[in-house]
């Protein structure tokens, strides 16, 4: 999700005709980014001027509505609780086998590849 400055700069910047690379630098975002706020800016049927004249609040939700924000109200992994079961002596439970017991509990919980989890 991008904030107020950043959706308005961004549609400001490429209104003014300014390279795509311009506004990623700028702002710190990527292409992707860019072309995410301004299909959303013209699918919006606002104008510019109309968006700017809007509270911040309102024109971040209607760039970044709630139902589209990811985020879960789902528990995180227990990392140390994991840690501890695989480092106890004679443990045969690895970072797999923990990461599946996890998901059978949480179903809709948190994603990663263990290759993101190694290093924990």
């Amino acid at each position: 999700m991008q904030d107020y400055n950043t959706i308005i700069g961004t549609i400001q910047m490429h209104l003014n005709k300014c390279p795509t690379r311009s506004v990623m630098d700028r702002y710190k975002i990527g292409s992707g980014t860019v072309a995410l706020i301004m299909n959303r800016f013209e699918a919006s049927g606002h104008s510019f001027d109309e968006l700017r004249m809007m509270p911040p609040k309102d024109v971040e939700d209607l760039f970044y509505p709630q139902t589209n924000r990811q985020r879960k109200d789902v528990p995180m992994p227990d990392f140390q609780a994991y840690f501890d079961r695989i480092h106890s002596p004679g443990s045969k439970s690895n970072l797999s086998f923990c990461w599946l017991e996890y998901k059978e509990q949480n179903p809709k919980g948190k994603q990663a590849t263990l290759n993101s989890l190694q290093y924990i």
